[in-house]
């Protein structure tokens, strides 16, 4: 029986549900595969390019992206 597909732009929400994630830029795919090892810092930067810190999810334990912000920043991340 095929999984069912669902597109989401919401790379928290993806991770949180999704089993597999596909990955791309510019239409093309970069990477793919369980958001565990899909989702980085490094991955996030080269889409978006976006500074962030990706950290274990309290709730669901998937990962989650933290931008990192020029302003008001307080990077004392220890993980």
């Amino acid at each position: 029986m095929p999984k069912p597909s669902l597109v989401l732009h919401d790379i928290n929400l993806s991770a949180r549900y999704a089993d597999h994630i596909f990955a791309l830029r510019q239409g093309k795919l970069v990477a793919e595969g369980k958001p565990s090892k899909v989702i980085t810092s490094t991955l996030i930067k080269d889409i978006f390019g976006l500074d962030s810190k990706v950290i274990q999810d309290p709730v669901s334990g998937s990962p989650s992206v933290v931008p990192i912000g020029r302003y008001h920043v307080n990077y004392q991340c220890t993980s």
